[in-house]
């Protein structure tokens, strides 16, 4: 699970190399399209999700933008939590290679479990690699990290604790929830009742109405 919850954004994907400034209307064309996605994949609306970031791609393609295209594969993989496609993990790599993007070949590296330099990740990544289940709660109370960041982290650091620590699992899988509830991200929403049904099972309670609450949101979750 180590890659399970590594944290994404493109409101992280800082879209650096491709020589245009952030605030070029081709990186902000590109950067609201990828935004749209993100937003309708956690609120689990796969469909919708997908016409979004291929209109990012096709945006960054436009422009020569490879290293903003390698992110762009960085952020879906990492977005995918548990259902990962090494395919999309491959496309970061060979863009990531055809624009020499050091750092988004390196991110490639962590995310398929190589030998990797840590200073020459980006953030969050060079934060979240090798970093205890402790260093990620505290990260989480970071104003650095934006909330699609600092639910991850919890979620990661979460399962950290588990199995030797799953009162205080619980507890920052709630925290997540909290901060997935006030966006409306169902899709995370559903992973954070789940760690939170497995805390309380590790714990000898009662999970009866976290599991019928993971039900009704499945129920409403749109199939791919």
């Amino acid at each position: 699970m180590r890659n399970l919850l590594i944290v994404t954004a493109i409101s992280l994907l800082m879209f650096s190399c491709s020589g245009k400034p952030k605030s070029s209307p081709d990186f902000l064309y590109g950067s609201r399209y990828y935004n749209v996605y993100m937003e309708n994949y956690l609120k689990g609306e796969p469909k919708v999700a997908e016409s979004y970031f291929y209109k990012a791609e096709a945006q960054f393609r436009r422009v020569d933008s490879l290293c903003n295209l390698s992110r762009l594969y960085l952020g879906r993989y990492v977005l995918e939590e548990g259902q990962e496609d090494a395919a999309v993990l491959e496309m970061a790599k060979k863009y990531a290679a055809l624009g020499q993007c050091q750092e988004e070949a390196e991110s490639v590296l962590y995310l398929s479990g190589q030998a990797h330099d840590r200073d020459k990740l980006p953030e969050p990544f060079r934060t979240i690699s090798g970093a205890t289940p402790e260093k990620l709660a505290s990260a989480a109370e970071s104003s650095k990290f934006d909330d699609v960041t600092k639910t991850r982290l919890l979620r990661k650091a979460a399962i950290g604790y588990i199995m030797d620590s799953p009162a205080l699992s619980e507890e920052l899988a709630e925290k997540a929830l909290a901060i997935d509830k006030y966006h409306g991200w169902s899709l995370n929403l559903l992973r954070d009742l789940i760690i939170i049904k497995n805390a309380r099972i590790r714990q000898g309670k009662n999970a009866e109405d976290i599991i019928t609450r993971i039900e009704l949101v499945k129920s409403v979750m749109v199939k791919k």
